[in-house]
């Protein structure tokens, strides 16, 4: 009887947090342009990725989602442009920052 329970409990607490998720608000994100912007150009340029990862909603984050590290990973000396992606799984969240530049 007490195994059940136990069992019970553990799918209650995956459900319950495996259904979180993040939003992003656009304040924190979206930055101004002054100067018309050519997306067109992000195929052709160098670009670099830099993640941050959490397990199970505790352990982490293991990594650094920073601009400073993605620009060195590329070995970029000027960053144009700014993006990021979030993978949220039941496991696993994962914080990428993707910057391009030359």
């Amino acid at each position: 009887m007490m195994r059940s329970h136990q069992l019970l409990a553990t799918a209650a607490m995956l459900t319950v947090t495996g259904a979180c998720t993040a939003t992003l608000t656009p304040a924190v994100t979206t930055y101004p342009a002054e100067a018309p912007v050519d997306y067109s150009q992000l195929a052709t340029m160098k670009h670099g990725e830099s993640c941050a990862v959490t397990y199970l909603f505790v352990f982490g984050p293991q990594g650094q989602a920073t601009i400073a590290a993605a620009a060195q990973k590329a070995g970029l000396r000027r960053v144009r442009y700014v993006d990021n992606r979030y993978e949220n799984q039941y496991w696993r969240q994962r914080y990428c920052v993707v910057v391009y530049g030359q």
